[in-house]
């Protein structure tokens, strides 16, 4: 596993833990949650996340790196 790789998987792992924590904290405001997706979108679209599932596969799949024909 290169470098490269580690790194963008470490951040997108980081990155999903933080933003599980944020959308717990947006459902608890109200406990609604199709509210709580709506608001979680939208926060995810300004912070530049995934707007999709807060799962591991979507995260990684969002920050793995595009590879370049040779």
């Amino acid at each position: 596993m290169s470098m490269m790789m580690r790194t963008w998987e470490a951040q997108a792992r980081a990155d999903l833990a933080a933003d599980q924590r944020a959308f717990a904290m947006i459902f608890e405001e109200n406990r609604d949650y199709g509210q709580a997706r709506r608001r979680w979108a939208e926060e995810a679209a300004r912070l530049g996340r995934p707007t999709a599932d807060l799962k591991l596969d979507a995260y990684l799949a969002a920050y793995r790196p595009v590879e370049q024909a040779a």
